[in-house]
């Protein structure tokens, strides 16, 4: 039987000294080399799964054309169903990356994600014809390994950033608008010319980048050992703030992916004189701008809960407005989805910073991994709710206007991020109590400004 490790009072100490005395070098080559490959994992992840509305077109005609029933009115809900798998796997086992990362390294994560990844786009491009089989590897496959390269490409920028962690986080956010910008033009044209099949398989190649990448992410910040045997750190779960924004923001992002995935085709339906891909790429640069200076905001202003309230307001109006472009016009969307791509650069590029603010540099891989694990189900139904109401109602307005009141549901819960207590506060007595018995945990004490009420936001 394996014996059980234990620590002395002096060991546990002197790791946490450690721990506390530990800055981040924010800089040097290393660093920037980090943060180049985080931005390059960001960017292929989404600028796949953003540009899945152009695959989306390909493969809806694809199951047209092999469809034996000529009545059957389903193809867009099943094209959207892959789409919409890859999404929610992505986010569903973030949970399972973030507890992965802090047992065996987020250096190690990454790499095996990266492979995964690739093998399941791979996968792909030889079961194009069997719906089934492709809602396993793009839908599944795929999703896991993009899902074990996301959390810790957010995680390790905590071991080399502290205070350049908002434009950081807009830099590395920001990959995901330059990839998705170009994609879908690059898409179309591998479509074109190669097909469909061999277009997925330059896919593969491309997410084999991610395992280069992750090579880099050499952890600097000590690891945290504990007597515990626990992998989950309950921390954060009798954290009240964090809970509530694990609550609110899922509730926020029903519709986050709707005009991603269907755009394309909502173009086309109703104004085919114009291409879908003009307003991705319109999204996708003003997503970029978004990230940057947002999280240059955020290094500045250090409410990011309110900054990612203000961002879901203003996605959740601009996602209804997209409704209105049959009547006033493809200018007005573009209008629409500039405003849109804004504000989603904001909501991003504060995912990461919230995270480290509710739960310390400690708890911020698993704070991380466990918020995009629960908004896996809304990113999933999203998407493929759309394709149903399309299918049924022969048009995307309602759909539209549906995707677009969640986020405005959500701003409204975080409210009470600001009224509940954290549970972590403690009485003066408490607190010399803790420190006589417990100076372990003492010295972790928090400066989180959203946990420790003396923090003034």
């Amino acid at each position: 039987m394996k014996r059980k490790q234990s620590y002395s009072l002096a060991h546990l100490v002197q790791l946490q000294e450690e721990e506390l005395s530990f800055r981040p070098p924010d800089g040097g080559f290393n660093a920037w080399v980090v943060m180049l490959a985080s931005f390059v994992i960001n960017g292929v992840i989404f600028g796949t799964l953003n540009s899945f509305g152009t695959i989306f077109v390909h493969l809806k005609a694809e199951l047209e054309m092999l469809s034996e029933d000529v009545n059957d009115e389903g193809h867009a809900a099943r094209a959207s169903l892959v789409g919409a798998l890859a999404i929610g796997s992505t986010f569903i086992l973030s949970p399972v990356a973030g507890i992965l990362g802090d047992k065996f390294g987020l250096r190690r994560t990454a790499m095996v994600g990266g492979v995964i990844a690739t093998c399941g786009m791979l996968m792909s491009s030889f079961v194009v014809t069997n719906f089934a089989l492709l809602c396993v590897s793009y839908g599944v496959v795929f999703g896991v390994g993009a899902s074990l390269c996301y959390t810790p490409s957010l995680s390790i920028l905590g071991h080399y950033f502290d205070r350049r962690m908002g434009i950081v986080n807009g830099v590395v956010a920001a990959g995901s608008s330059v990839f998705t910008a170009a994609m879908p033009f690059a898409l179309d044209l591998l479509h074109a010319n190669l097909g469909l099949v061999n277009m997925l398989r330059a896919l593969s190649v491309l997410n084999s980048v991610m395992i280069l990448a992750a090579t880099t992410f050499k952890p600097l910040r000590p690891k945290p050992e504990s007597s515990s045997s626990s992998v989950i750190n309950l921390d954060n779960w009798r954290n009240r703030k964090y809970v509530v924004w694990a609550l609110a923001v899922p509730a926020a992002l029903f519709g986050y992916f709707v005009p991603y995935v269907h755009i394309v085709q909502y173009v086309k339906d109703i104004l085919p004189d114009y291409d879908g891909n003009t307003l991705v790429l319109c999204l996708s640069v003003t997503s970029f701008v978004g990230r940057l200076a947002f999280g240059r905001v955020a290094d500045r202003y250090p409410n990011r809960v309110l900054l990612q309230q203000v961002s879901f307001v203003a996605m959740g109006v601009a996602t209804m407005a997209l409704a209105a472009g049959s009547v006033l016009g493809f200018e007005f969307m573009v209008a629409a989805v500039l405003v849109l791509g804004l504000f989603d650069g904001c909501y991003v590029a504060m995912y990461g910073l919230i995270a480290h603010d509710l739960c310390g540099e400690k708890g911020a891989a698993q704070g991380i991994g466990f918020i995009l694990g629960l908004i896996s189900v809304p990113y999933t139904f999203g998407p493929t709710v759309a394709g149903v109401l399309r299918d049924r109602l022969n048009s995307y307005t309602v759909a539209f206007l549906l995707a677009g009141c969640p986020p405005l549901i959500g701003a409204a819960l975080m409210t009470f991020i600001y009224k509940v207590p954290s549970g972590k506060e403690l009485t003066e007595a408490e607190e010399e109590k803790k420190t006589e018995e417990k100076p372990i945990e003492f010295l972790a004490s928090t400066k989180c400004a959203y946990c420790n009420p003396s923090i003034k936001l």
